[in-house]
């Protein structure tokens, strides 16, 4: 067993830790202190043959020496009450001995002190109560003289040698108390700053780890959403390599094979038209696959050129009209909405760009509506002009609208196969629109139609 074990201070770090360390000091200075007055107080009453006096003090004091021995075996709230008890019972010894003369009334003020610092406020309350209570009632027997001095001061210090001395180790011990005391209130004070120095720190710490954390959760979200996107790439893409394959075959196996056929001697006339008409349409759908995808690779590559020129957008309108009328389905009707159109409506663009643009949409709107009308219609705005292509279609789904104009989009495995396409034209026709400086919008209900607006700058 290791006695007098040192208590290590770099650990207290809460207000129980620095107590219990303070209390240990506090020990250890009136066990140092307590010997040379136990000493002193039996020689003072062996004059007075009071010898027995000084043999209780030192039996009384025995308590604090053995705790101090046992310190860490013993618990905060024994100690305290075993330190504040015994001075009390020191201080009544005294008030017994020497009334008012004797050092009672500094024992019990330092009882009182040691309430406070040690016990809870309820019992530091209840000794500081018990304190100012013991002292009136023996200033009450003292004065009523139902008890009295047991020491003649005066007898005791017969010389002024005596009366030095006694003064003298009176002022040094308690001079060595004071200090001893404040040197433990300003250990106490100083760890009470570093304690809640370390738990400002810690609650920065806390703060900065919490905004960490909000911003990895935020991290994690976006790598989250990212690889929830890659994977839809991924999909589209597949999806898109495979309906290429079928698209470009197809019309090429149309060519292919009606090619073959038209080399036979024993078709008539009639058949070897039919097979041209399919080999010209096949060839044209497979243009426009191949168109497709050079138009996507030199918008990746940034490498459009544009070449801005005055334009009638009323006649670039009717142009379109014109071309689509005679690529309508039979149920299927072309409408211009051209009754608040001006004569004349010239902006500044790039005619090539807007043929692709609205080719890919018109296209568009013919394959996806089986009957009904395509109606196309221009708004004039301060600054821009805004031409839209409605049509009674299939419409588009809500959780889809977001991205319609998205690459591959299109490549849904029911409106692939039953409708084909590479689901480019929409994602080609939005790059173009910004290469004007435009914009493109849709407004769609599912099973109704739809309405596609592209707003392009007057110049």
């Amino acid at each position: 067993m290791k006695l007098f074990a040192k208590i290590d201070q770099s650990k207290a770090n809460s207000i129980e830790d620095i107590k219990n360390l303070m209390l240990y000091r506090t020990f250890i200075i009136i066990n140092i202190l307590g010997i040379p007055i136990l000493i002193y107080n039996f020689i003072f009453n062996l004059i007075f043959d009071f010898q027995i006096w000084g043999i209780i003090q030192a039996i009384v004091f025995i308590p604090l020496l053995i705790t101090l021995i046992f310190y860490k075996k013993v618990s905060y709230r024994i100690k305290s009450n075993i330190l504040i008890d015994t001075a009390m019972l020191l201080g009544l010894i005294n008030f017994y001995l020497g009334g008012y003369a004797g050092a009672g009334i500094m024992i019990f003020l330092t009882v009182v002190n040691f309430s406070v610092l040690f016990l809870e406020r309820r019992n530091a309350a209840i000794r500081i109560i018990l304190c100012v209570i013991l002292m009136s009632i023996i200033g009450v027997l003292f004065s009523t003289e139902v008890i009295t001095m047991r020491i003649d001061i005066n007898k005791g210090l017969k010389s002024g040698v005596s009366w030095s001395l006694a003064v003298f180790l009176f002022a040094f011990l308690s001079t060595l108390f004071a200090a001893s005391y404040t040197i433990i209130n300003s250990h106490l004070t100083k760890n009470i700053k570093q304690a809640r120095k370390n738990e400002k720190k810690l609650f920065e710490s806390n703060q900065k780890l919490q905004e960490q954390l909000i911003k990895n959760e935020e991290i994690n979200k976006e790598l989250s959403e990212a690889l929830e996107k890659a994977n839809e790439s991924s999909r589209l893409k597949t999806e898109f390599l495979h309906n290429m394959s079928h698209e470009v075959r197809t019309p090429l196996n149309g060519i292919v094979g009606f090619s073959g056929l038209l080399r036979k001697d024993n078709i008539d006339e009639q058949k070897r038209k039919y097979f041209a008409e399919i080999i010209i349409n096949s060839s044209l759908k497979l243009q426009k696959v191949i168109d497709d995808i050079v138009e996507l690779s030199i918008l990746n590559a940034k490498q459009h050129i544009t070449n801005f020129e005055d334009i009638n957008i009323i006649d670039f309108i009717d142009e379109i009209y014109s071309i689509f009328t005679f690529k309508m389905k039979p149920e299927v009707s072309l409408i211009l909405k051209s009754e608040n159109f001006p004569k004349k409506l010239v902006i500044k663009s790039d005619i090539h760009i807007l043929t692709k643009i609205f080719g890919n949409i018109i296209e568009n709107a013919i394959k996806f509506t089986e009957k009904g009308y395509i109606e196309i219609g221009l708004t004039e705005n301060k600054n821009s002009v805004t031409i839209y292509v409605k049509d009674t279609g299939i419409g588009i789904p809500e959780d889809k609208k977001a991205r319609i104009f998205e690459r591959f989009a299109q490549a849904d495995s029911e409106i692939s196969d039953k409708y084909g396409g590479l689901g480019l034209g929409l994602s080609i026709a939005k790059e173009n629109t910004k290469v004007l400086g435009g914009k493109i919008s849709v407004d769609s209900t599912f099973g109704v139609g739809t309405c596609f607006f592209v707003e392009i700058p007057k110049g």
